[in-house]
């Protein structure tokens, strides 16, 4: 089965019109008032000095009773919010891996199991979901005492294949970026190389040669840089030797005049 249709899944109840029907006929303001005075009632039995001892033991144990039902009536309501999340973490879990030939191996399995993971939450909280009246809760009640625990270890299961399901996620995410960046590097070192060879092309030192026959002085680029120090002979005069002779290329040389 494709991941993307096994994650969106939704799990189905044959118990889905019963639990509406119960809900439903448990909707009306008479039963809700009724209900709700059950429990002051009882504590006020309980309180009161006129009721015989036996009769408010009894009355006691009553309200105990009623205590328990409330409390997996709160864990049918619990159940259906945890439902909710449930299927709320599967959508972002498709959401978060769309794209199946992006997962490696590892990641896929781990999605399996973890959506194996939630579907037993589901299935260990539908018991306790489906009890339709206050006997039947009373009657259930250790069996439905054991299902948070059992809640708790699937979901510990299915944290720590979350977390696995990071890491990895995390591994390939990384791995691409790394090589990302080695290819990004290579192509920055030899964009850099160019540059470093087109310099070496285009920059040559300059310099200035004295003309000390012609009193001019010439601007180019020489061949070769062996240059001596200059040294005065009179007013206006400097004397320089090189080996080679200055020119701008294609250009030739420029004259200037000493005064």
């Amino acid at each position: 089965m494709p991941l993307r249709r096994r994650l969106s899944r939704r799990a189905s109840s044959p118990h889905s019109s019963a639990d509406a029907q119960c809900m439903k006929d448990g909707s009306s303001s008479l039963v809700a008032a009724a209900r709700a005075a059950t429990p002051i009632a009882l504590t006020a039995l309980v309180q009161s000095a006129d009721v015989f001892p036996p009769l408010k033991s009894a009355v006691s144990f009553l309200l105990q009773v009623h205590d328990i039902c409330e409390k997996m009536k709160s864990n049918r309501d619990g159940a259906d919010e945890l439902r909710v999340r449930v299927e709320g973490v599967r959508g972002f879990v498709v959401e978060a891996f769309q794209n199946e030939k992006e997962i490696c191996v590892e990641l896929y399995d781990a999605l399996i199991q973890f959506d194996d993971a939630l579907t037993s939450i589901l299935v260990a909280v539908d018991d306790v979901r489906w009890r339709k009246s206050r006997l039947s809760r009373l009657a259930f009640s250790a069996q439905d005492a054991e299902t948070p625990r059992v809640v708790q270890r699937r979901l510990d299961d299915a944290m720590k294949l979350l977390m696995l399901i990071v890491a990895l996620h995390q591994t390939t995410t990384l791995s691409a970026i790394s090589h990302t960046l080695d290819a990004t590097l290579v192509s920055v070192s030899r964009v850099e190389e160019g540059s470093a060879e087109l310099r070496l092309t285009l920059v040559k030192p300059t310099g200035i040669l004295i003309d000390e026959h012609n009193d001019k002085f010439l601007v180019g680029i020489p061949d070769t840089r062996i240059l001596k120090r200059s040294s005065i002979h009179g007013p206006g005069r400097l004397n320089t030797v090189s080996s080679a002779p200055y020119a701008l290329p294609g250009q030739g040389s420029k004259e200037f005049s000493i005064t």
